[in-house]
């Protein structure tokens, strides 16, 4: 499956520096974790209101493989730095 979590942040919080250390954090979550392959960390180009600034993916064996993700202390960690400054968050999980 693929797993896929978009994120916008408040008006003037996302830039390089920004976008540097929240691309770290959760690359050290996802690679924590043998069985999550296939990283994509991309940040949006084209500023509309409807895009979101971040875009984070990987492919994981299942669906079973999502919550000790999530529930682990890497990615606790960097939701803690992104989460306060976030305005809008959404995810998208399918088959690949």
């Amino acid at each position: 499956m693929r797993h896929y979590v978009f994120l916008k942040y408040e008006e003037g919080y996302f830039n390089d520096e920004t976008f540097k250390q929240i691309s770290d954090l959760f690359t050290a979550a996802v690679e924590a974790r043998p069985e999550l392959t296939e990283l994509s960390i991309k940040r949006n180009i084209l500023q509309r209101d409807v895009n979101m600034d971040l875009m984070i993916s990987f492919t994981a064996p299942g669906p079973e493989s999502i919550l000790p993700y999530v529930k682990s202390p890497l990615h606790v960690a960097a939701a803690a730095v992104s989460g306060p400054h976030e305005t809008a968050r959404f995810s998208f999980d399918c088959e690949e």
